[in-house]
């Protein structure tokens, strides 16, 4: 069975359908809360001189789930995408592992970095004519078991 199969058949994918439609909720909720907050904040005279140019745009509710159900399937995918080469934050918002995919790439770009531009100069190395490192074909010796075109008799076997 696949992963997807197993979502749907644990029930994780209802549960999540379900907890997104209460996040839609909740955000609504509390982006007329902040409107609230921040005209206050505009209002007072006792609020920071910073916070009066804050904008009810600057500013993301996030709540907080546990996603890591399917997390195998979400690793390879996270894995392949970096490799391929796409920006490392546009990866990590893709694949829905991380609560704060911002804060994992401010902690993770410099590594994520380093291994693709390695990855580029492997690339660049096995597409060179006439080297056969990257040639899995080239290296190994014909280990078939295939019947050689020369007789035993031939061989001094």
């Amino acid at each position: 069975s696949t992963g997807s199969a197993m979502n749907l058949s644990n029930g994780w994918q209802a549960a999540e359908t379900a907890a997104k439609k209460q996040e839609i909720i909740f955000t609504a909720s509390e982006m007329q809360t902040l409107d609230v907050v921040l005209d206050i904040i505009h209002r007072s005279n006792e609020v920071d001189e910073s916070l009066h140019d804050l904008e009810l745009s600057d500013i993301l509710p996030k709540f907080s789930r546990n996603k890591t159900y399917d997390l195998a399937t979400k690793c390879n995918a996270l894995s392949v995408l970096l490799k391929s080469g796409v920006y490392g934050l546009r990866a990590f918002e893709h694949v829905g592992l991380f609560t704060d995919p911002q804060q994992t790439w401010n902690d993770s770009k410099d590594m994520v970095e380093a291994i693709q531009k390695s990855q580029i100069k492997e690339d660049k190395a096995d597409s060179v004519p006439g080297n056969d490192e990257g040639d899995p074909q080239k290296q190994m010796p014909d280990a078939s078991d295939q019947p050689s075109k020369v007789s035993m008799v031939d061989e001094g076997v």
